[in-house]
C-alpha cells in the first residue's frame, strides 16, 4: 500500500515537473515567421526560368489531371457495384410520371395556342372595325 501511495506521489510530481516545464516553455519568445509574399515567389520562378506563362500552364494542368483522377475513380466505383443501384420498379415509375407531365404540358400548350388564335382574331376584328 505505501509502495502504491510512494508510485502515485512520484507521478503526481512528475506531472506537475511536466506541466511546470511546459509553462515555462510557453512564455518564451517565438521568433516572428518569415513573411511569404506570392509575387516574390512568383519573381524567383521568373527568375529560374519558368515563365508566368508556363506557371499558369501547370496549374491547368493539374486541373486537368484533378478532373481526369476524380472521372476514373467515378467510373471505377460504377462498374464495381458499390455505386447507387437504380431499382427497376423505381424507374419505370419515373418514366410513366414523365410520360403524364408531357401528356399536362402538351395539354397546356394547346390551350394557350388556342388562347392565342382567339386573341389573333379579336385584334383582327378590331383592326377591320377601325379601318372602316
Amino acid at each position: 500500500m505505501a509502495a502504491r501511495i510512494a508510485g502515485q506521489i512520484a507521478a503526481a510530481a512528475a506531472r506537475e515537473g511536466a506541466v511546470a516545464a511546459a509553462g515555462a516553455r510557453m512564455l518564451e519568445p517565438v521568433p516572428p515567421a518569415p513573411a511569404i509574399v506570392p509575387s516574390m515567389h512568383l519573381a524567383e520562378l521568373s527568375e529560374e526560368g519558368i515563365s508566368s506563362v508556363a506557371h499558369i500552364a501547370v496549374k491547368f494542368a493539374g486541373v486537368c489531371a484533378l478532373i481526369i483522377v476524380v472521372g476514373f475513380t467515378v467510373v471505377a466505383v460504377r462498374r464495381s457495384g458499390r455505386g447507387p443501384r437504380q431499382d427497376s420498379h423505381a424507374v419505370t415509375a419515373m418514366d410513366e410520371r414523365m410520360a403524364q407531365i408531357e401528356a399536362r404540358m402538351t395539354n397546356t400548350q394547346d390551350v394557350m395556342i388556342a388562347l392565342s388564335e382567339k386573341l389573333d382574331r379579336i385584334d383582327d376584328r378590331g383592326r377591320r372595325t377601325d379601318n372602316s
